[in-house]
């Protein structure tokens, strides 16, 4: 789907498009604030997972 997006994107007025990829990279740091608010503090996230 976001491939799908990403080659359409030049069919957006630049406006809409801005603040379209601002809204997801917002909601894409909720998430991730979402997700690392239940790792231990000292958690290498550069590593984790691995």
């Amino acid at each position: 789907m976001l491939g799908a997006a990403v080659s359409l994107i030049e069919d957006l007025t630049r406006e809409r498009a801005l603040r379209m990829l601002r809204e997801r990279a917002r909601a894409m740091h909720e998430w991730r604030a979402s997700v690392t608010s239940h790792l231990p503090a000292d958690t290498d996230l550069d590593t984790w997972g691995r």
